[in-house]
């Protein structure tokens, strides 16, 4: 067994997916006004036998409660890389598998797995789930939307 920074004991199958999504998302950005890189992130699940709403994610992800948060599926979250790319985009239409395989990932390997908004403007957002060692697992950028 390993402790990940987040304190959490793991019988290496999370080390083993933070490992396959660093590698998938070394590269990729998030399309807004800012095209950020994705960051793979964990975090201790606060109580991983509540429903993963917006209240269990504003307390996990440290949000004031102002703060305005949107769930998404990851689906609708990545769509601007996967369906909604223009054809004629050689390198959009060559990067949209490694955005399909980010999704098909996190859909394999977690569950209750979403997208998460939060803010205005300079927009957090997280594609999470949780995995069996009571963490949201999962990658996190930034959204610049004027």
């Amino acid at each position: 067994m390993t402790t990940l920074d987040d304190g959490a004991r793991d019988d290496g199958r999370t080390a083993t997916l933070v490992a396959r999504l660093v590698a998938l998302v070394d590269g990729l950005t998030y399309a807004s006004e800012g095209d950020y890189p994705f960051a793979v992130v964990t975090q201790r699940d606060p109580d991983p036998s509540a429903p993963l709403d917006a209240a269990l994610l504003r307390r996990a992800l440290g949000l004031a409660p102002t703060t305005p948060i949107e769930l998404r599926p990851v689906d609708a979250l990545l769509a601007r890389h996967t369906h909604a790319t223009d054809p004629l985009d050689a390198r959009a239409q060559a990067l949209r598998p490694r955005y399909e395989a980010l999704a098909a990932c996190l859909a394999a390997s977690l569950h209750d797995v979403t997208g998460v908004r939060a803010g205005r403007t300079q927009v957090r957002t997280w594609l999470l789930g949780r995995d069996d060692a009571g963490r949201l697992v999962g990658v996190e950028t930034l959204a610049i939307e004027t």
